[in-house]
C-alpha cells in the first residue's frame, strides 16, 4: 500500500510541475507580447511625430 502511495505522489509532484511550467509559459508569453506591444507604439509614435515635423517643416517652406 505504500508503495502505491509514494508512486501516487510522484504522478502528483509531476503533474504539478508540468502545470506549474505551462503557467510559466502563459505568463512569459503574455510579457512578450506587451513589451512587442510597447515596442510597436513607441515605433509609430515616433513616425507620427516625424510626419508632424516634415509637414511643418514643408508649410514653413510654402509659407
Amino acid at each position: 500500500m505504500q508503495t502505491v502511495f509514494n508512486v501516487l505522489m510522484i504522478f502528483a509532484t509531476i503533474e504539478l510541475a508540468i502545470l506549474i511550467y505551462e503557467q510559466g509559459r502563459k505568463i512569459y508569453k503574455r510579457y512578450e507580447a506587451k513589451k512587442d506591444a510597447e515596442a510597436f507604439l513607441r515605433w509609430a509614435n515616433n513616425r507620427l511625430k516625424e510626419h508632424a515635423k516634415k509637414q511643418h517643416e514643408n508649410k514653413k517652406e510654402e509659407g
